[in-house]
């Protein structure tokens, strides 16, 4: 009885135990990398992902919100794209933005299939835009958020890339520099 009772002791205390390590460790916010381009009104928008982390080959609902200075136009879109570090996009897709006045917040889901094939690390890019005729990435990019994902990524993100230039990412028709 008494080593029944030690037992079920034991393991109450190792799930205690377990539950509090995993409470303790801080959790890495996937899309937490600001977008860099050559202009400094881009703001940066907040993207959450469902499933996370993102399924090759499966949807994946990305929900995107934010408080932009500048207006979405009618015709704004929100931009998801996915990158191999070697700069080559593998998947991504568009959804209409809401029209929303500066100052106001804007929120849009959109679901995608992610593709089928994720390399380890990976590049997701979220932008909302502002897209004229022609296409102009100093104006129409008006908020935008990385994020480097997978098992080979340090605490700072990608240092450099394999081909050993910055990373560069094409969004529609504009490059990103993350």
């Amino acid at each position: 009885m008494n080593r029944l009772l030690f037992i079920h002791l034991f393991l109450l205390v190792a799930l205690f135990v377990t539950n509090a390590v995993n409470a303790a460790v801080p959790k890495k916010k996937l899309f937490d990398q600001r977008c860099r381009i050559d202009r400094t009104n881009v703001e940066k928008i907040f993207v959450s992902v469902n499933p996370d982390p993102v399924v090759a080959g499966k949807n994946v609902t990305f929900s995107v919100s934010g408080f932009l200075s500048q207006d979405i136009a009618d015709n704004g879109e929100v931009r998801v794209s996915f990158f191999s570090v070697l700069e080559t996009q593998i998947g991504g897709g568009s959804a209409p933005a809401p029209p929303t006045k500066a100052e106001n917040t804007f929120s849009v889901d959109t679901t995608l299939e992610a593709p089928a094939l994720l390399p380890d690390p990976y590049i997701m890019q979220v932008v909302v835009v502002n897209p004229n005729d022609p296409a102009d990435p100093q104006k129409d990019i008006i908020g935008c958020i990385g994020a480097v994902v997978g098992t080979n990524v340090g605490p700072g993100g990608l240092e450099s890339p394999p081909n050993g230039s910055a990373n560069k990412i094409a969004v529609g028709d504009s490059f990103l520099v993350l």
